[in-house]
């Protein structure tokens, strides 16, 4: 938890309690598809997230609750694996486009452990629950 509030800066986007903070961000993940910018009809002006780049190639961030067991990952499902996602934050994002990007995301420089560890946080943010049906007494 320590890596993902702090120097992984996961929790800029994924705050808890739902580890999601309901915006729109572009992340740097390679496409041609114009995300939220393509169905938005006005770009108000601020500075942050984008300034003056409303929201091109920006996905809604996603909850990371029981993220362990919904691969693949981004918005194309173009991710097989959870770690592959956190490889590619600590890139910095792999688009060449870099236009709009979202300022926290930029190359985290993680090593191997570190990454394995934030790996292993995001699969404890798995919730094990059962769907058998209630077991109501009867009176007789």
């Amino acid at each position: 938890m320590k890596l993902f509030e702090g120097k992984a800066l996961c929790s800029e986007c994924h705050t808890a309690p739902h580890f999601t903070d309901g915006k729109f961000h572009n992340t740097g993940v390679p496409t041609e598809d114009l995300g939220r910018f393509a169905v938005q009809r006005s770009v108000e002006l601020r500075m942050r997230p984008y300034p003056f780049f409303g929201h091109r190639k920006a996905f809604r961030t996603p909850s990371l609750r029981n993220v362990a067991q919904s691969p693949p990952y981004f918005h194309d499902g173009s991710v097989p694996r959870l770690r592959v996602v956190v490889e590619f934050y600590n890139q910095g994002g792999t688009s060449p486009d870099k236009y709009g990007r979202s300022p926290d995301v930029r190359p985290l420089n993680l090593n191997d452990r570190e990454i394995d560890d934030l790996v292993e946080f995001l699969a404890a943010l798995t919730t094990e629950f059962s769907m058998e049906p209630p077991r109501i007494p009867v009176d007789r």
